[in-house]
């Protein structure tokens, strides 16, 4: 009796413990993970598109003092050696006088050789006054300026192009008068050289792609006519301007 009493309260002690352990034990709750984000494949197409239409436009750089065409601007003050012109009729002796000479040029370049070489080609006006017993008359001078220009591009300061030139000046003069007893015309021609120096003014239009503007002088001379006649230009002067490098 006491046997089968203490197997049944063994039983019911099992029972009891396997019922406190389901109570117990409870189902964790799942672990959900975000999903990773979607990468819009339409954003980067668009990024890429417009990184390709991005258009770099480097502006034009000049490295040097070397230009394939100049355009220059001058005056200068002129005092002819003798100025003495006849119609036939009379003379008028202008005698040495002064006055203004402005030339516009072109140079173009020819070639490279140790600096450069350049044609050049430009007009000038001056005007010349003189009275007389009979009145006060002006001597018009038309010239056309044909030289070689020896430019030397090479000088170490960058800014300062030191530079040579010869050729030929061609004049055409003109006295107008009320009558033909008083008008007179002519030409004459003489050979002529300078030598000077270029300045930039502008030294930042190097990086910009500006214009570049120099500031120029130069030693000017006419060398006398090989002619008799009493209309002589030969001269020396000092002329100044500027200069536009393209």
């Amino acid at each position: 009796m006491s046997k089968n009493l203490i197997a049944l309260l063994a039983v019911l002690s099992f029972s009891s413990l396997a019922t406190a352990d389901e109570v117990v034990v409870t189902q964790a709750a799942p672990v959900v993970s975000a999903p990773a984000p979607a990468v819009s494949t339409s954003t980067e197409s668009t990024t890429a598109s417009t990184i390709a239409e991005i258009k770099i436009e480097t502006p034009v750089v000049h490295k040097s003092s070397s230009y394939d065409l100049l355009v220059n601007f001058q005056a200068g003050e002129i005092k002819p050696t003798s100025m003495q012109i006849s119609n036939g009729s009379y003379d008028f002796n202008y005698g040495s006088n002064t006055s203004w000479l402005g030339q516009v040029g072109v140079a173009v370049k020819l070639f490279d050789l140790l600096g450069g070489f350049y044609f050049q080609e430009g007009v000038g006006y001056s005007s010349f006054s003189g009275a007389a017993t009979t009145g006060v008359y002006n001597l018009n001078l038309f010239s056309f300026d044909s030289r070689i220009m020896y430019s030397a591009d090479w000088f170490p300061w960058k800014p300062l192009v030191p530079f040579a030139e010869a050729g030929y000046l061609y004049s055409n003069y003109f006295q107008p008068g009320t009558t033909g007893l008083d008008s007179v015309a002519g030409s004459v021609g003489n050979p002529v050289f300078g030598l000077g120096a270029r300045l930039w003014l502008n030294r930042g239009a190097s990086m910009t792609g500006a214009t570049p503007i120099f500031i120029s002088g130069k030693m000017n001379r006419i060398l006398a006519a090989n002619s008799t006649s009493g209309f002589n230009l030969a001269s020396t002067s000092i002329f100044g301007g500027l200069t536009l490098g393209f």
